[in-house]
């Protein structure tokens, strides 16, 4: 009606507004790639299953991927909470981003000891759950205490419980109001009573299977992947079909 008080015409139909407008996709083969994504599939194999074209294929994955942008940071962590980090090689594949590459061709199995950064193409995921069994990954350009304090107080709940290793980033959260305990890996200490980080640090093996059906990933796409299996953990208890309408509801 406001349309055409202002003497303009309006066309839609139930897919305007949606993922799905303007896609020559049918809505059995959007369904099925969804159920594909929520699996897991690479993208090829998701556009073998649909017999569409890879640049159709990828299309798809990307919008699943941002839709799921949606439910980034809608909950505070609480209760008993254990951050820690993980790193993963990721550098810049191929076009991505259309970003010229000023450097000879990455060698196989560049693997550097110790921490890495964005830079580095060795980059850190911070690793933050609640024991109730909420979680963030969160890709970051480092894991310096200036880089995390504002994700963590943001996220997560003041004067809650938290557990960390012996990592000096940490440093800071008894000090804004955390109930902050450590255990300290380089002695052989793993948990003491409820103080440990092992369940994230669970994830970190889930995480790495999750990524490898890709055989690497842009670093520049990387956090669309960890989106993914955010995702998928925080809606562990649901069957596939479960997370599938989940993933639909949001596109």
């Amino acid at each position: 009606k406001a349309c055409a008080g202002a003497g303009r015409t309006a066309t839609f139909y139930e897919l305007t507004g949606t993922i799905f407008e303007n896609s020559h996709l049918s809505a059995r083969q959007w369904l099925w790639g969804m159920y594909l994504f929520v699996g897991g599939c690479s993208t090829r194999e998701i556009g073998i299953e649909l017999d569409v074209t890879l640049k159709s294929a990828q299309r798809l994955v990307r919008l699943l991927q941002l839709s799921l942008i949606t439910v980034c940071y809608r909950f505070m962590l609480q209760g008993q909470v254990e951050f820690d980090e993980v790193y993963l090689i990721g550098g810049l594949k191929g076009k991505a981003g259309k970003i010229k590459l000023e450097r000879a061709p990455r060698k196989r199995g560049k693997r550097q000891p110790g921490r890495g950064t964005w830079q580095s193409d060795k980059v850190p995921i911070l690793g933050m759950l609640d024991r109730q069994g909420h979680i963030y990954l969160v890709p970051c350009a480092n894991v310096q205490t200036e880089t995390i304090q504002f994700l963590i107080e943001y996220l997560t709940e003041l004067g809650t419980k938290v557990y960390t290793d012996s990592y000096n980033i940490y440093n800071f959260l008894r000090r804004v109001g955390y109930q902050h305990q450590r255990v300290n890996h380089s002695k052989r200490e793993y948990a003491r009573g409820q103080v440990h980080v092992n369940t994230v640090e669970g994830l970190w093996s889930l995480l790495r299977d999750h990524l490898r059906i890709h055989r690497g990933v842009s670093k520049l796409y990387l956090p669309l992947y960890v989106m993914r299996f955010e995702f998928l953990v925080n809606h562990r208890g649901e069957n596939r079909y479960g997370q599938m309408m989940e993933l639909c509801a949001l596109a």
